[in-house]
């Protein structure tokens, strides 16, 4: 296999890194080839003598990454269930959980190479692998080094090495240009995120109970009739309800979810890949670790939170293919709000980003029993009395709107305001205020970190002049 340059760069730098340090994160965007550079590595440590583990997490990647150790004439063993362990095979690639419990039948690698590294923490399964064999080098690779929970991924990685952007990548055309499509209500030509556009109250609730802008089968059939699609949904539950969509409009669609067989969940993707199915109805099947460039289009029923996952996500449909054009994102629920696009500026980071204790005085979640009206915590299932709580569902509901394509135009003056807004914000107060509007989940932190910034800055600057 021959890789490209930019590969071939971040490949290096990675060496370089561990020449000094232990344990290295690499981190590349989604659809930049990790997987294939990994593989590469493998072949090269596996030329030099050395032993290889890799890690994944799910049965999927497991396969992936079979594949692509065979392209390179690399042969590889498993731990993993229903798979076979040959102790003289030199590269084993392995379920982290089932590895967790068989590490003694395993020999100690002299490298270990964790793929899709963002859940990796010192306390899990991850870290109990990685702190058996301490003396053995550690490579991280993934696009994403941002976990929603705040923990820093500097417990388990002492260097990270940044390779090019979604935005070079795309310039360069290894991956694919696309079409955004958002909620008209998104004023995307003028002031965007005005500090009173949204508040943390409306992005709480479209979290607790998503709202839908726009029919998800009106859209396609506008926008990317007949073209191969992946749904994210809310549920299981909500998966059903619109693939039933999909159908009743007489397009062939399938769920595709965690629960199925494995022999089951890679049928569909063939079935997808050759053109045998219109869309993939999923939660999070295909947002990580699923590389299939045939997506040509993204439909996002889901608003999130998490970068991390956004930006999976979107680079599902990232990927390039002979005889595509570009990608569709339709994005009904405005995901662009917090997150940005799939090619915008990010600063990724080691650290983590600490959990503050509530303030006391903060209004803490209740129920009322309506048989006895005992107040109790939010989330009590069963009251002192007996009641029995019922679940309470996550609905979806569907708004009336139209989604509207962002142009570059519009992409340039939404980056130029929130730069402005970020600017604008002097004090630490404001810049809570300004990352509570935007959605983060952690604005002091993000605030801290901004001043922080602004001060290195200021230092350089006037260092500079001194010497000057």
């Amino acid at each position: 296999m021959q890789l490209r340059d930019y590969q071939f760069d971040l490949l290096d730098r990675t060496r370089r890194s561990l020449a000094s340090h232990r344990r290295t994160l690499m981190v590349c965007p989604t659809g930049g080839g990790k997987t294939v550079m990994f593989c590469y590595m493998a072949q090269r440590a596996v030329a030099r003598g050395g032993r290889v583990v890799i890690l994944v997490h799910r049965d999927e990647l497991i396969d992936q990454v079979a594949g692509t150790l065979h392209r390179f004439n690399v042969p590889c063993t498993f731990v993993a269930p229903g798979r076979k362990y040959r102790h003289n095979i030199p590269v084993v690639v392995a379920s982290v959980f089932a590895l967790k419990n068989r590490l003694d039948v395993v020999h100690s690698p002299t490298l270990v190479i964790v793929d899709e590294a963002h859940h990796a923490t010192a306390k899990s399964s991850w870290g109990r692998v990685l702190n058996t064999w301490a003396a053995s080098k550690v490579v991280g690779v993934t696009a994403t080094p941002q976990r929603l929970s705040g923990e820093g991924l500097n417990e388990l990685f002492d260097d990270m090495v940044v390779g090019p952007t979604t935005a070079d990548l795309i310039e360069a055309g290894h991956l694919s240009s696309y079409e955004y499509f958002c909620p008209s209500e998104v004023d995307l030509s003028g002031v965007g995120f005005a500090m009173g556009d949204f508040n943390k109250h409306d992005l709480d609730t479209m979290m607790n109970k998503p709202g839908i802008t726009g029919s998800a089968v009106e859209h396609y059939r506008k926008l990317a009739d007949g073209k191969r699609a992946v749904i994210f949904c809310v549920s299981l539950k909500h998966c059903a309800a619109v693939r039933d969509q999909y159908l009743a409009a007489g397009y062939r669609a399938e769920i595709i979810d965690g629960t199925m067989d494995k022999l089951a969940r890679r049928s569909l993707v063939q079935r997808f890949a050759s053109g045998g199915l219109d869309q993939l109805v999923s939660c999070d099947v295909v947002s990580e670790g699923f590389d299939l460039p045939a997506i040509e289009v993204v439909q996002m029923l889901r608003p999130t939170a998490s970068t991390s996952l956004c930006l999976q996500q979107w680079g599902r449909g990232l990927r390039t293919f002979a005889g595509k054009t570009h990608a569709i994102i339709l994005d009904h629920v405005g995901n662009c709000r917090r997150h940005m696009f799939p090619d915008s500026d990010r600063e990724w980071t080691l650290e983590g980003k600490k959990r503050k204790k509530k303030d006391a005085e903060a209004k803490i979640a209740i129920r009322l029993c309506p048989v006895c009206f005992r107040a109790l915590p939010g989330g009590t299932p069963v009251c002192g009395c007996g009641h029995r709580f019922a679940p309470q569902p996550r609905e979806v509901e569907q708004k009336q709107g139209e989604l509207v394509k962002v142009s570059a135009q519009m992409k340039l003056a939404l980056q130029a305001q929130r730069k402005q807004e970020q600017s604008s914000a002097k004090t630490y107060e404001d810049l809570v205020a300004l990352g509570q509007s935007r959605g983060y989940r952690f604005p002091r932190e993000w605030a801290q970190k901004i001043l922080a910034s602004r001060k290195t800055r200021t230092r350089s600057r006037t260092t500079t002049s001194w010497h000057h």
